[in-house]
């Protein structure tokens, strides 16, 4: 039986204790939160927080594969993703029933659970142990079992604490509904009396009895939201307002005047405060997703590295010492191969005392160390690097010092390497000018007849903005920057078009320096992919905003769609293409020429050949003539009558595959 009433009950004992019994409480408190997600990325990423697969600063490493899972698997996010309604699933009647998941859904819940320090410090292995069983305990009554997709207890942390996934599927029909369990807030006259509330109030009611007490009703002291941090700091309480005192006699207006402009310059202080705050949140999150990048880049080096390692063996010195001539020290015979002690001369007169560890070796009397075996035959033989190689291909072969030498290369340039990679990111996006937006917006609006609404959501989502630079022969050049990002949204490159037209009537276009065209792309739609019910290939960026453009009017359809672009060359990423939803449709929407045509085929099974109508090339040609008719007040382009054409057309019904 599940819980899902309010917390103004719930308070009611609570209260009455305070007033007959009133006093100092203090003890530790019992803590609980929760964070909505709404896309499969945000799922993913709290995945891969859970696991530990992106570095967690304040996590002990070496004790984090121990942290127990106590409900679900190791993969959170697919422990999620099994409970989840599929996109346009309905209860009952396949056409009319109620829709199992909205556009707009709570795809899952993310839950904490713990205490204050303090608690932690004092508290026995018993205690512990309890607090865990009733806080799991406590977790699945409130929920239902068929609700908790997955918790685990992560004792990596200073403070320990459970943290899970939940997926709020209402129990009457289905579909997810987070509304109905932690919906709706607690009235000004009675703090507490919220849903949320009333989850908390009762968590803290399951684990009084080891010494935890509620936090303060309606207090957001700790724990608070982005949400309620935003509406706290643009709160009108904390604006330093000039004191208002009694208008003078005369200069009444002059007074009224500067009053008002202290008043204005004190709101303009306090919104450029509030407007600092989504940029440095945005930062962080660019911040973290650089970390991301940098820890799979060096993570690659790494794989590199070690794929070559067959490649570069380097010779084991015990060989080579043994070949050289000296023997192992008695007093270190049992000592592993790469631990020992070799020496040559006689007792008392030795010419070496040579210490390995490894691949690396010290000489005791010549006080002189290094590693490999080709510093290590220089040194003995008193010979240059020519001669350690002669010398080490005639006693092991060319191919086996060929490959040593290729570990000492190896070996001295990976610090380089994995220094190189530390410090920058594979691919860094070009520096937005926010100052040159207003033109490449107009450009888009205007001479690329772009919806307006798509693209500043593009804008708004950091998927499109503007740069500026100085050009090759001097002056300022402004260009359109379009990001693309791998299956999970982190940024792998971006193309570039420039807004002004070239002496031959063309305009700049390129891939940023460093993107990697075969990890990610731009994207338009939805940005979650594996969501989307139908899939749409173009050429460009540009395409990509032209036809979703055209196909939300024309085939007026309103259905999760992603528009992909290939830029220009028509190689649609690996990751990308796996992210596809197996039941999505899809459509090779590449430009109407033979170039086009080998493109969409390139495809294989599955992609239906959808081209722009005729006569158009492109997307954006289309979407430029469309708009010219529009405005003109004439008709769209007319149908082709080619058969093969006509079922490409995106006219209104004739479209079957796009309609809703």
């Amino acid at each position: 039986m599940t819980n899902t009433d309010g917390g103004g009950a719930a308070l009611a004992k609570t209260v009455r204790t305070a007033v007959a019994s009133p006093g100092a409480d203090d003890r530790p408190f019992a803590i609980m939160r929760y964070a909505k997600l709404r896309s499969v990325t945000s799922i993913k990423g709290s995945s891969k927080h859970m696991r530990r697969d992106i570095p967690t600063p304040n996590a002990d490493a070496s004790i984090s594969a121990n942290n127990p899972i106590l409900i679900g698997t190791d993969d959170p996010a697919a422990d999620v993703l099994r409970l989840v309604p599929k996109i346009g699933a309905r209860q009952g009647d396949p056409e009319n029933g109620k829709l199992l998941r909205r556009s707009n859904s709570v795809l899952a819940v993310e839950v904490l659970m713990t205490t204050s320090p303090e608690w932690w410090r004092s508290s026995t292995r018993a205690d512990r142990d309890a607090w865990v069983a009733q806080s799991t305990a406590w977790l699945v009554a409130e929920w239902g079992e068929e609700n908790v997709a997955h918790l685990e207890f992560h004792m990596d942390e200073t403070t320990p604490h459970l943290t899970g996934l939940i997926v709020p599927l209402d129990p009457d029909t289905g579909g997810l509904n987070a509304r109905r369990w932690i919906g709706g807030k607690a009235s000004k006259m009675n703090p507490g009396t919220s849903l949320i509330s009333g989850h908390q109030t009762r968590y803290a009611e399951a684990v009084e009895d080891l010494g935890l007490r509620r936090g303060l009703i309606g207090s957001t002291a700790t724990h608070q939201s982005v949400a309620e941090y935003y509406r706290r700091v643009n709160a009108s309480d904390d604006l330093e307002l000039p004191e208002i005192t009694t208008p003078p006699m005369f200069g009444r207006e002059k007074w009224a005047n500067d009053l008002r402009a202290q008043v204005h310059e004190a709101i303009k202080i306090k919104a450029a405060k509030a407007a600092e705050l989504p940029v440095e949140h945005r930062k962080g999150v660019e911040a973290r997703r650089a970390a991301e990048i940098n820890a799979d880049a060096l993570e690659r080096a790494k794989e590199a590295r070690r794929a070559l390692s067959d490649q570069m063996r380097a010779l084991p010195l015990a060989s080579v010492l043994d070949a050289l001539g000296l023997a192992v020290d008695p007093k270190d015979a049992r000592k592993p191969e790469n631990r020992q002690r070799w020496i040559a001369g006689p007792e008392g007169d030795r010419t070496h005392k040579i210490e390995i560890d490894g691949d690396k070796w010290r000489c005791i009397k010549g006080a002189k160390g290094a590693r490999g075996a080709i510093d290590l035959v220089k040194y003995v033989t008193e010979t240059d690097f020519n001669g350690a190689l002669s010398w080490l291909a005639d006693r092991f072969g060319t191919e086996a010092t060929a490959a040593d030498l290729l570990a000492a290369q190896q070996r001295r340039i990976m610090p380089t390497v994995e220094a190189a990679v530390k410090e920058r990111p594979p691919f860094n996006p070009p520096a937005a000018d926010p100052e040159a937006w207003p033109a490449v917006r107009r450009h888009l609006i205007e001479e690329r007849a772009l919806d307006a609404d798509i693209v500043d959501a593009a804008h708004d989502a950091g998927d499109l903005y503007a740069q500026s630079r100085i050009g090759p022969h001097g002056g300022q050049l402004v260009n359109a920057v379009f990001v693309q990002r791998d299956a999970d949204g982190i940024a792998t490159g971006a193309e570039i078009k420039g807004i002004a037209k070239l002496r031959d009537g063309s305009r700049f276009s390129a891939l940023a320096p460093g993107s990697d065209k075969k990890r990610g792309a731009f994207r338009a739609g939805l940005r979650e992919i594996g969501d989307a019910v139908r899939v749409v290939i173009v050429e460009s960026a540009i395409d990509a905003l032209s036809a979703l453009g055209l196909i939300r009017r024309k085939a007026k359809t309103a259905s999760p769609i992603t528009i992909i672009s290939t830029a220009g060359d028509g190689n649609v990423p690996e990751p990308i293409l796996a992210a596809v939803a197996a039941d999505a449709k899809r459509f090779a929407g590449q430009d109407r020429n033979a170039a086009g045509d080998a493109q969409a085929a390139a495809l294989g099974d599955g992609w239906k050949r959808l081209p722009p109508a005729l006569p158009h090339e492109d997307w954006n040609d289309w979407a430029v003539a469309d708009a010219e008719a529009r405005s003109s007040g004439g008709a769209a382009s007319a149908p082709s009558t080619d058969a093969a054409a006509d079922a490409s057309n995106l006219t209104t019904n004739t479209t079957p595959d796009l309609a809703p």
